[in-house]
């Protein structure tokens, strides 16, 4: 018989990779009939999610409403199922604060830490010290309280972060005005309007240690993200000061303002970057290499900014371990972007999201969406665009939140009045959380060939791959 005769291409172990842009896999609405605003999410340990945030109303969804705003967590199955909810609060505001921040973060015994701001001094709330304060809600897995603790001064105390540490304890910032209570400022007492607050609490909440970070003539002066590193604490926030702990060259009316502390939550270094208008960080990571990435927006062109597309941009920087500036990106449209989170990824890149009202620029396919969006956005380690990813109606859609889940997916959370688009089936154009989750953006190899060989019919050939 003849000898028929193919040739295999072989392949080296190196081969070139694309990425495929997420696609929504399910989305989910919760809420009451009046404004809800979801602000985190996260996965639980049996592949569903918490979502959190605060609510006005104690109807549809929400059960126990305490009055005012509350607290509000809604645990669902992986698939966006409602399976339970609860609510956290007094009777007056329970909630965001101006901004509305509010954070949810997975603890080391398997419950949650949720943060905020409340005026409240009944219900679930069992003291306040003035005016607004920070309020921390242990629970466990199941929603349960563990402890709850108020922290602040006579004046007015917003929460801004939180993150857990390795001793099972949290790393806290917030904003103030006080200079008694927990808070001993020396920058209010000296005539700053606020400044920023940083505290080591441990796994009861008590205050370890405690710290005011700012400068003499300032108006505004706070940290809106807070992370925690090998050797300390980066943070970022925004400034319009002078003097203290702050650098004497800023570029605008407010800078991006990145601060290092040791493990004391004492200043290594403090620097300013931006440009010669607004500009507000919204957060940082460590990166892959020992430095750090920042992300937040930009208002104009000019200083460190040397790309703009009108509106408010976003701008993501890369620093090194000292603080310096690597690198910089501007993305956007011309009508305005707004981020909220920045989270590594495993490749090395980083991932953004936020909200976009352009339809042109990095955002021309959400000329199909509506007036603004939700948006997530992949850059490389060196901040070229990787993918970017639109989802929304034809009214206002709002990331506030996400994470990357256990299977490299992503899970966002949000707030909406849409009822079209990707919101087709959503009964009411009341505000409610929308929780959407995205598919991977998997790696698809494309094979290289680096070699031949001559292979028999009939013969066996056993190929094997890494993923």
């Amino acid at each position: 018989m003849r000898k028929h005769l193919f040739y295999l291409l072989l392949f080296s172990t190196l081969f070139t990779q694309a990425q495929i842009t997420p696609e929504i896999e399910w989305s989910k609405t919760l809420g009451s009939t009046s404004m809800d605003v979801g602000r985190g999410v996260v996965q639980t340990s049996d592949g569903g999610y918490i979502a959190f945030g605060q609510v006005m109303m104690g109807d549809a969804d929400v059960t126990n409403f305490k009055g005012g705003v509350d607290y509000w967590i809604a645990k669902t199955s992986v698939t966006g199922e409602l399976e339970w909810e609860k609510t956290y609060g007094g009777s007056l505001l329970d909630f965001g604060g101006d901004d509305q921040i509010l954070k949810i973060r997975q603890t080391q015994d398997g419950g949650y830490i949720l943060g905020g701001t409340s005026n409240s001094d009944d219900g679930d709330v069992t003291h306040n010290y003035g005016m607004e304060d920070i309020w921390l809600v242990k629970i466990d897995s199941s929603g349960n309280i563990q402890w709850e603790k108020n922290y602040g001064g006579s004046g007015e105390d917003v929460f801004r972060d939180i993150q857990p540490t390795d001793d099972g304890g949290y790393i806290l910032t917030g904003r103030t005005t006080s200079s008694d209570g927990d808070i001993n400022s020396e920058y209010i007492e000296l005539g700053a309007y606020t400044t920023a607050w940083v505290a080591k609490l441990d796994d009861s909440g008590n205050i370890e240690w405690s710290n005011d970070i700012g400068g003499y003539d300032t108006f505004f002066n706070e940290f809106f993200s807070i992370y925690p590193v090998s050797d300390g604490y980066v943070a970022t926030g925004s400034s319009d000061g002078v003097g203290g702990d702050i650098p004497s060259d800023g570029r605008g009316s407010s800078d991006f303002w990145v601060v290092k502390m040791d493990i004391s939550g004492q200043v290594v270094w403090s620097k300013l970057y931006g440009g010669p208008s607004m500009d507000q960080p919204s957060s940082i990571r460590p990166a892959d290499d020992g430095g750090y990435v920042v992300a937040g927006y930009v208002s104009q062109l000019g200083g460190d900014v040397t790309e703009s597309y009108g509106g408010q941009d976003i701008w993501i920087l890369k620093l090194n371990n000292d603080g310096n500036l690597e690198w910089q990106k501007s993305i956007g449209g011309s009508r305005g972007e707004g981020i909220q989170e920045i989270q590594t990824t495993l490749d090395g890149g980083y991932v953004v999201g936020g909200y976009t009202l352009s339809t042109d620029g990095h955002f021309e396919e959400n000329a199909s969406k509506g007036e603004q969006d939700k948006f997530l956005l992949k850059i490389n380690s060196t901040g070229d665009i990787v993918w970017t990813k639109t989802f929304g109606g034809s009214s206002h859609d709002i990331l506030w939140g996400f994470e990357i889940t256990s299977e490299g997916g992503f899970i966002t959370i949000g707030s909406t009045n849409s009822i079209d688009g990707d919101l087709v089936g959503k009964e009411n154009n009341d505000f409610d959380y929308w929780i959407v989750k995205l598919s991977p953006d998997c790696l698809v190899p494309e094979l290289t060939i680096d070699t031949t060989h001559t292979i028999c019919v009939g013969e066996e050939l056993t190929l094997t791959a890494d993923a």
